[in-house]
């Protein structure tokens, strides 16, 4: 029995070392599906919501924002040619429209007042622009994943 026991250990590190990449050969399939953001606020001052709670997925070719809600697809933008800005502010860039032109309670103070201030990306992509408010912790590696594809974020003021 003992020598059976041997002889499947030894059968196991065989077949371990000849697989072509070793161990390495998921990490590099992980590598090749998409990174997935949540939580990340789509803001939209026109909108009966200014801002709406999205999933982005960054893929091979292109950055897609999901709405979890309806489970319907925002936008799909391509890596080339899509320009990302970073700004840390309480209101949304300018962009995004005017924070007073926002749907509100009424005798609701205005949305950004007094608020700390945050971050927000926007990204550009031809004719379209999208404008994402995103937590510290999740703008790093968000960063990070953007850089991986070769997008860079510039720092606004």
């Amino acid at each position: 029995m003992r020598a059976a026991g041997i002889g499947i250990a030894a059968l196991m590190v065989v077949t371990f070392a000849a697989a072509p990449g070793g161990a390495q050969a998921p990490a590099a399939e992980k590598k090749m599906a998409p990174k997935t953001f949540s939580g990340i606020k789509l803001v939209d001052l026109q909108a009966r919501k200014p801002e709406t709670t999205v999933t982005l997925s960054l893929g091979e070719d292109a950055l897609t924002i999901t709405d979890p809600a309806s489970k319907s697809q925002v936008a799909s933008l391509p890596y080339s040619g899509l320009s990302v800005t970073h700004t840390v502010s309480p209101a949304p860039p300018a962009v995004a429209g005017e924070p007073a032109a926002a749907a509100t309670q009424p005798m609701a103070p205005p949305m950004y007042l007094g608020k700390d201030p945050r971050n927000w990306l926007t990204l550009k992509s031809g004719d379209h622009t999208h404008v994402l408010r995103v937590s510290e912790k999740v703008y790093g590696k968000l960063k990070e994943s953007l850089q991986a594809h070769n997008v860079q974020v510039e720092e606004g003021k």
